[in-house]
Order: C-alpha cells, then structure tokens, then sequence
C-alpha cells in the first residue's frame, strides 16, 4: 500500500506533466497563429497590387496532327477533351524571365524538376481512371493543387519577401532586384493569376457541367507549382539558366505507364533533381511534392519504389529513412 507522501508526489509528477503539455500546446497554436498572420499579410499585400492581367488557358481551333486536344473516355464513360502533350503552358519560371509589364506567354517554361510531357501522361491516365469524373475531380483537385494560401506558405518558406528574395549566399535579410525592379511584381502577376485559375477551377467543379475548359485549366495549373520548375530565383533566371537544362533531355512517354518496370526504368529520363541544383529551400516539401506528382497514378508504396531506384533521388528516399518514419 502507497504511503500517503508518495500518493502525493505521483500527483504532483502528474500535475506537472499536464502542465507541461499544455504549455507546449500553447507553443505550437501561438507559432501556427504566427504562420497564418504572415500567410494572411503576404496574400493582402500581394493581391492589393494592381499588375497586368494573364489570360487563362484556351484550347487552339488546330486540327488534325496539329490538334492541341484529344478526346479521351472514362472508366465511368465520360468522353472528355484533354490538352496534348504538345500544348505548353506558363511556370514560375515564365513570369519571373519576362518583364514585369509585359505580356506572359508560354516561353520560356524554364528546367521542369518533373518533364512535361510525364507530366502530361500522369494526369491522362489519373483522368482516364476515374469511375465518376464530380468526385474524382475532386479529389484529383485536392491533393495535386494547393490553395493560394499553400502556394503563399512555399513562397515565404523559399525566401520570397514583399521587398524581395532573400540572397541566402550572402546572408539573410539581403534582397536582390530582378531587373532593376522589385521582385514583387514578378511574383504579384503569377500570385493573381494563380488565384484566378484556382478558382475558376474550383467554380467549374462545383457545378453540374464539366467542360473542355476544367480539364485544361486543371493541367494548366500543374505547371505553376513553384516546385515544377527550377532555378527560377534571382536575376534573369530566363538568362542564366544552361540551354541544356531547359532544351529536350530524352525525356518521352513511358510506353506502359502501368508496368512498374517501365516506370523505374524511364524515371530517370523524365525526372530533374531540384535539390541538387540548390534551387530549393524546404527539401522536405520539395520531396513530398516529387511524391505526390507519382502518386497521380501510383500508390504510396509503389511511387517510393520508382523513387528508390532512381540516380537522382534514390539518395533522398532510401528504404531506411521510410523505416524511420
């Protein structure tokens, strides 16, 4: 039987520790309330700027071989029209390689981290797959496109400021001007545009119809992901950017997109690592979106096994660091 005294002390050590959690509960609400104050002021500010407007997506009147859509069917029978792979669409890289006033248009797209063309074949086949095109979409909506408020949060963790982009080579804080102009504006074109997409996106799906416009739009906006494209930080990145990493680099359809074989055997072709040409701040997320694109068609197990045997990213996803997990 316990003595009164160490009943009292249990109870002490237990008070402690529910006071313990409560204070780290505290913690983690003030730096979430922190992160979304700043997410809050990024957007407010970004959307408070008056920049020229970019038009959204329109399919071409081509036909035949120069026919920039195809018609593809359903698993559910739905007969949709879907951009070819040869249809181009605006990055980040875009806006920031132009100036600021000028017109926006598909060149240059800037080092894709995963090709256009894979790209293009993934969303084909996520789309072809669907039993029921309202909830598919839906869901396909969900997990491959982030909500403005995301794309603000990758901004901020990248070093994007409302003065500028921080210079991590030659110390936090300092701010580097894109052709003599502040970075803003860049970054205020796409952010708008962006908000503009998504949301005409989001109204499509929420209403009865589903035209040739959602499904391209939706391929329209894969292409904006700040984790798309590379290296478009700094100065002129239209102009500093190696030809050969931005001109065609083998990359070709993978002839059975379901064989897991093909899969692991073409990823190399179609895939850049973005980590490894210091593009990226947050690795971490950067990884988690490489992921998620695979996982358009491939299960969580399967997209980690495509990634384990790559040359490029078998290093950053290794069977050891998914125990650890």
């Amino acid at each position: 039987m316990r003595g009164r005294a160490e009943e009292d002390i249990l109870l002490e050590d237990e008070q402690d520790d529910d006071s313990g959690q409560e204070d780290e509960q505290e913690e983690e609400e003030s730096s979430r309330e922190a992160d979304q104050e700043e997410i809050d002021n990024f957007m407010d500010a970004f959307l408070s700027h008056e920049a020229k407007p970019v038009f959204l997506p329109e399919f071409g009147k081509f036909k035949g071989e120069k026919a920039d859509r195809f018609k593809l069917r359903t698993k559910g029978g739905d007969e949709v029209n879907l951009p070819t792979e040869r249809t181009d669409f605006n990055t980040l890289f875009t806006f920031k390689s132009k100036n600021w006033d000028s017109q926006v248009r598909t060149n240059p797209q800037g080092p894709h981290t995963i090709s256009h063309i894979f790209t293009s074949q993934l969303f084909e086949e996520a789309v072809k797959d669907m039993n029921g095109l309202g909830t598919g979409l839906q869901a396909f909506f969900e997990k491959q496109v982030p909500s403005p408020e995301e794309i603000a949060a990758i901004f901020i963790r990248e070093g994007i400021t409302l003065e500028g982009e921080r210079d991590e080579e030659k110390g936090e804080g300092l701010k580097v001007l894109v052709n003599n102009q502040n970075p803003s504006f860049f970054y205020t074109r796409f952010f708008q545009h962006y908000k503009e997409l998504y949301h005409a996106i989001q109204e499509a799906l929420e209403s009865d119809e589903l035209d040739d416009a959602l499904f391209l739009n939706l391929r329209a906006i894969l292409d904006l992901h700040p984790y798309a494209t590379y290296s478009w930080k700094g100065k002129k990145p239209g102009n500093k950017i190696a030809k050969s990493s931005t001109a065609g680099k083998n990359e070709h359809r993978v002839p059975d997109l379901l064989s897991l074989g093909d899969a692991i055997s073409h990823i190399d072709e179609n895939i850049d690592d973005g980590l490894a040409k210091g593009s990226f701040v947050d690795g971490e997320a950067y990884l988690a979106f490489v992921r998620n694109r695979l996982e358009m068609v491939y299960t969580e197990e399967e997209a980690l096994e495509i990634l384990r045997n790559s040359e490029k990213y078998g290093k950053y996803f290794s069977s050891d660091d998914d125990d650890d997990e």
